[in-house]
């Protein structure tokens, strides 16, 4: 799919399945679909299963014009008849609230696994880090469709008050004062209820992380001796974990006070701007029934964004209840594993790797680090950083620790034990030797658009952070970074 080609010649009358599915599968590249990628990874041709079969309502395997109006009438406005990528998210979305056929997050789970076969080799957690991401976005994205509808009502009742203003002759000067102060507090608002809600996911999802870090303490504290290298890192990230928490705390409690004060002002002006309207507008009927309309759709723009609004929330909440209960699953399942069926291939020593061409590549480095990553491997919890920077400190290779994973590669820049190299293709990065590290930034390749990710190479061509990844992800450019061990 050309880079002209708009999301609306996906969504046409008589595109047959096969057909979306190959125009979706050849726009990858051209990221026109970039949020639908990262709600699915790399599963794009089921994803365009998903979002077809979502749209084919009556089943027949051909969008035909019911079908597209509807898709139309469903995410657009009346002066906008295009299809977004918002709006293909929101679509892909309903599909994924469906995806795993039950709400409870052990069913959800067995599902998973039952796919998966392997729990450590299983996307089940990156997949459901998406999709809430996903959600949290369509969040953002409907608040600011709702404003923007909002405004262009607000905006015919102003033009109409002034009209009538303008007939009798009255000052509108207040009215238009606190008309504009209104707009100013409601902005504000908005502004400052989306941050406090933001603000107390993260507060939630930290706390939930301190119990998961202490449950992991608890553990590795039963052999002190064995553990001392996990333990030192569980015990900074509890660090970090305790400053976070008391950061959003203050955070919440300022944002919340500002929302209190701002709803004070918002009643007192609201109540002012309602008089003066009232007086201006006094004796002409066409007007004030004009302007009742439009309050009404205000009103009703505002009851649909909230219904939307809860919905994704709700949405959240179950996809992060099945996201805590699979973390529970993997740890209990990890502390119990006695084998690991992925191995490292410590015969593969770089040579068919053009990449790694005056490169020192150490093996026994290489080796003793992928070994650890091999062994420690749980599944993939979203914690891809700490699993790596425990290989670095259990094997002596480093004591780099950050919040992110893709902020690794600063540090891993200046740890003598490595060398940044460039991999030119997939296949190189396939042919990678056992323990190079590789620091994605956030977003590229799919992963998390906020931590990006982090993982060592197993030497078979696969990779292992806290889960093992079977498929490598290349990505161009500077979004990924690849450290390899020397002697």
């Amino acid at each position: 799919m050309p880079d002209n080609i708009s999301l609306n010649d996906l969504f046409k009358t008589g595109l047959k399945k096969d057909q979306f599915k190959a125009g979706v599968v050849a726009g990858k590249d051209n990221d026109n679909l970039s949020q639908v990628y990262s709600l699915f990874g790399d599963d794009i041709e089921g994803s365009a299963d998903n979002i077809f079969a979502a749209m084919d309502t009556n089943n027949n395997g051909t969008l035909d014009e019911v079908e597209i109006n509807e898709l139309k009438n469903k995410f657009s406005d009346e002066n906008n008849n295009d299809v977004s990528e918002n709006d293909v998210t929101a679509l892909a979305m309903e599909s994924v609230m469906k995806k795993y056929g039950t709400t409870k997050p052990s069913q959800m789970y067995a599902n998973a696994m039952s796919k998966a076969g392997d729990n450590r080799t299983s996307d089940y957690v990156p997949s459901l880090d998406n999709q809430i991401q996903a959600c949290q976005d369509l969040i953002t994205n409907r608040r600011i469709s709702a404003k923007t509808k909002i405004d262009s009502y607000q905006n015919e009742i102003d033009k109409i008050t002034q009209e009538c203003a303008d007939n009798k002759g009255i000052n509108t000067s207040k009215y238009r004062q606190t008309t504009e102060q209104l707009k100013d507090l409601n902005a504000k608002a908005e502004d400052n209820s989306a941050k406090l809600e933001q603000k107390q996911r993260e507060l939630e999802n930290a706390k939930q992380e301190k119990v998961s870090l202490d449950k992991e303490l608890k553990r590795l504290q039963e052999d002190p001796e064995k553990n001392k290298a996990e333990i030192e890192g569980v015990q900074f990230d509890l660090q970090t974990n305790a400053k976070t928490i008391s950061g959003l705390t203050s955070e919440i409690d300022n944002l919340s006070a500002t929302k209190t004060s701002l709803s004070s002002q918002i009643k007192s002006d609201s109540k002012n701007q309602k008089a003066y309207q009232e007086e201006i507008i006094s004796g002409n009927a066409e007007a004030k029934t004009k302007i009742r309309d439009l309050k009404n759709k205000i009103k009703a723009e505002e009851k649909d964004r909230d219904t939307d609004i809860k919905n994704y929330q709700n949405e959240i909440d179950r996809l992060s209840k099945a996201r805590e209960y699979a973390i529970a699953q993997m740890n209990k399942q990890a502390a119990t594993a006695s084998d690991n069926p992925v191995d490292a291939d410590f015969n593969n020593t770089g040579k068919n790797c053009p990449d790694l061409n005056g490169v020192n590549y150490s093996s026994a480095k290489g080796q003793k680090l992928a070994d650890y990553m091999r062994k420690h491997s749980i599944g993939f919890t979203g914690h891809c950083s700490r699993y790596v920077a425990n290989g670095l400190a259990a094997t002596g290779l480093g004591h780099e620790r950050t919040a992110s994973a893709h902020m690794m590669d600063t540090p891993l820049s200046k740890n003598s034990n490595f060398k940044e190299i460039t991999v030119s293709s997939q296949a190189e990065l396939k042919n990678l030797p056992a323990g190079c590290i590789i620091v994605y930034e956030a977003g590229a390749a799919g992963y998390n658009k906020t931590h990006g990710h982090i993982e060592v190479t197993l030497g078979n061509g696969t990779n292992c952070s806290d889960g093992i990844t079977k498929n490598p992800r290349y990505a161009a450019g500077e979004k990924m970074h690849v450290f390899v061990p020397v002697a």
